[in-house]
């Protein structure tokens, strides 16, 4: 959800434009993301329905489907308003800082070529074809607002990753290459390699085929992508060709962990120069977990040879067999490599 003045509030999603190749090269931006959406969920989810069928079945985009479209957005269109908004964030200096905008009574299409219309005012224009990513300033493209129904505001958000928030001092007790892997402000990409090994047992099998952790491999390719959220931090782990998820939040009672409907209560502490990840607690919802059904984790994050390194040994509830355990190394992407993909 994004917040835009006057309160209003909406969801989008992430799509895919030229602009995630332009602006790294350009403004030197570690990550670029973009997302749009629109008023009604109901014509959210259904565009996000029918991505989905194309994914599946080659659906053309002709004029027959855009007419549908247009149809069934007009049977809506009592049901939403005129107004429109975007948000612009970035992240700097330990900060989130914003630019929001509100256009109202149908005045949402004009924004798009403000560019222009602030470029005409000029008395020189200048020639050439090329991206249009820095020729007015944000000074002038308010200005050639001015007279539309359109309301903007600046804010500043002081950001902190999320685990400094929840180590506090003990944070820098870790080493530097620790530390580095959990300062991410927007997205942060690790590559290197690991080995795995899984329990054998039934029940060992089926939980980490549950949670969709990586099948026993020596020297597997490992890359971890952590996006932070205004609500904590989405890791994306790849072994091979494996992938597996989890979410991560600081909250009062401390670093939790979401795999699907499992959250899990991290007792994060630092010993020996090492973070440690053991698990104190767990729900499936809002419902409790007993401590008997809760798995043993043995993992910890440390410094060997000015490399990261990590250890982490999963065992499963009610028996204690070995759940899956998987260590190695990782090293950061450099920005222009990340940048490409």
């Amino acid at each position: 959800m994004y917040d835009l003045p006057d309160g209003v509030r909406r969801q989008g999603w992430q799509i895919e434009v030229p602009d995630q190749s332009l602006f790294p090269a350009h403004f030197g931006a570690d990550s670029v993301i973009f997302r749009a959406g629109l008023e009604l969920a109901i014509m959210r989810y259904g565009l996000a329905a029918f991505a989905l069928l194309r994914r599946f079945m080659r659906v053309p985009v002709n004029g027959f489907v855009v007419q549908v479209f247009k149809i069934a957005a007009d049977l809506l269109s009592p049901f939403g308003s005129g107004r429109g908004g975007m948000s612009v964030m970035v992240v700097v200096a330990g900060e989130r800082r914003y630019w929001r905008l509100l256009a109202e009574d149908g005045d949402g299409p004009y924004i798009p070529a403000i560019a222009t219309r602030a470029l005409l005012r000029r008395n020189v224009l200048s020639v050439g074809a090329r991206p249009a990513l820095d020729v007015i300033t944000l000074e002038e493209a308010e200005a050639a607002m001015s007279d539309l129904r359109v309301k903007t505001e600046v804010a500043s958000v002081p950001f902190q990753p999320i685990f400094p928030q929840v180590l506090g001092a003990s944070f820098d007790a870790l080493p530097d290459v620790v530390r580095k892997t959990h300062l991410t402000t927007d997205i942060s990409r690790w590559q290197g390699q690991a080995r795995v090994r899984r329990g054998s047992s039934l029940w060992s099998r089926f939980l980490g085929g549950l949670f969709g952790f990586p099948p026993e491999a020596d020297g597997v390719d490992v890359e971890v992508v952590k996006t932070a959220t205004p609500q904590g931090e989405r890791w994306n782990r790849r072994f091979g060709s494996s992938r597996f998820r989890s979410f991560l939040a600081a909250t009062p009672d401390g670093m939790t962990e979401r795999f699907g409907p499992f959250t899990f209560l991290l007792g994060l502490t630092v010993e020996e120069a090492a973070l440690h990840f053991p698990v104190k607690s767990a729900r499936v919802g809002p419902l409790p977990l007993p401590r008997w059904l809760l798995p043993v984790s043995i993992a910890r994050e440390y410094e060997q040879g000015g490399r990261f390194c990590f250890d982490v040994k999963l065992h499963a509830p009610v028996t204690g067999d070995l759940l899956v355990h998987y260590q190695g190394q990782l090293s950061p992407v450099p920005r222009a490599e990340a940048s490409e993909r």
